[in-house]
């Protein structure tokens, strides 16, 4: 018997014969074997934790993604809105009881595409900038017109873009500058 098989029978620690070697290793404590079990169930516990995460965030794309469908789907609305209340009728011509009631009316029409473009808002819609220089990352040119502004200057949206978030959902429809019409030449 060696010096390490005679310490173990003295301190009376367990022996148990491993075959395959034909060494003896000393069977584990009661207390090893309980934070053996403790670190199992704090890595299955850490490993619940993640998922639960996980599982919200997926919910979360979900959710977002769900909205971005229902504000896809309702942009036309908004659309005919922007359009409407861009040909608002002379109401100078009109009587003056019915003037009164058309008045009303077009500024109902305002208020619901405010409200509209609110709730939008809340949910992550934005208009796109429409002012300054045409960015085909953000606007999408349906017209060029000779201007006395610079060319690629926006000169008057058709239809208004939006961002999703960070994204954009779908760009402005705009009219651009092309320059200043040539200079005849003179005989």
């Amino acid at each position: 018997m060696g010096k390490e098989e005679k310490r173990k029978k003295k301190k009376g620690e367990p022996e148990i014969q491993n075959t395959k070697l034909g060494t003896q290793k000393p069977a584990k404590t009661a207390e090893e074997l309980a934070q053996e079990h403790l670190d199992g169930w704090r890595r299955a516990l850490a490993d619940y934790e993640n998922l639960k995460r996980e599982v919200e965030r997926s919910r979360q794309e979900y959710a977002r993604l769900a909205n971005r469908g229902l504000v896809v789907s309702l942009l036309p609305v908004l659309d005919n809105f922007y359009v409407a209340t861009e040909h608002v009728p002379d109401i100078s011509t009109c009587a003056p009881e019915a003037e009164a009631r058309l008045q009303a009316w077009i500024t109902g029409v305002e208020y619901v595409r405010k409200q509209l473009i609110t709730a939008f808002e809340q949910e992550g819609l934005r208009e796109i900038e429409t002012t300054g220089v045409f960015d085909p990352s953000r606007h999408e040119a349906t017209a060029e017109e000779e201007s006395l502004q610079r060319e690629g200057t926006i000169l008057k949206v058709v239809l208004p873009g939006y961002y999703w978030q960070s994204a954009v959902l779908r760009p402005a429809r705009v009219i651009v500058s092309k320059g200043p019409p040539p200079e005849k030449e003179t005989p």
